[in-house]
């Protein structure tokens, strides 16, 4: 089986998680009209340069720990649900909803618990699957299309070599 390109991962993983996000109130073609203007090989760039290792569990502070990779190759994080953090005692508790993209161009959601006290932030992460729909994610379309053109101009700001790969 052929491999697809990068590039072509990415426009279809995009394009669908859009067009998922449908409803009585939005139409598939506006929400398909948000991402107009991006540059696909500059997100795919950004996403590959910008990518780091996504723990199931980590301990920043004076220790550093981490845990087994939540996913095998290194991720970007596209965008973020965050719920209102819970203090008690100087401690502060909260739950984020993240989607991911990783090197391979694959969309994924996780769970992250993330607690902060004195210095020490620890924070534990939960695959949830591929399909936002089936996470109780809540995507701002907007939102995530504005994400999407700050990578483009990531790329454009970025010392890094803009690398273009093309098939024969």
């Amino acid at each position: 089986m052929e491999k697809a390109h990068p590039v072509m991962k990415l426009m279809d993983a995009i394009e669908n998680l859009f067009a998922s996000g449908a409803d009585e109130d939005t139409s598939e073609d506006e929400l398909l009209a948000l991402l107009d203007g991006l540059c696909w090989s500059k997100i795919v760039n950004s996403v590959v340069h910008n990518a780091v290792p996504v723990y199931e569990y980590t301990v920043d502070g004076p220790l550093r720990y981490r845990g087994e990779k939540l996913v095998e190759r290194n991720a970007f994080q596209l965008y973020q649900q965050t719920q209102p953090a819970q203090i008690v005692e100087e401690t502060t508790y909260q739950r984020c909803l993240e989607l991911w993209i990783s090197e391979d161009m694959e969309l994924f959601v996780a769970s992250c618990f993330r607690i902060s006290s004195c210095s020490t932030v620890t924070e534990y992460r939960d695959f949830k699957g591929h399909d936002w729909l089936d996470t109780e994610l809540e995507i701002d379309f907007a939102t995530l299309a504005r994400n999407l053109k700050t990578l483009c101009e990531l790329a454009d700001a970025s010392k890094t070599p803009f690398y273009e790969v093309r098939c024969k």
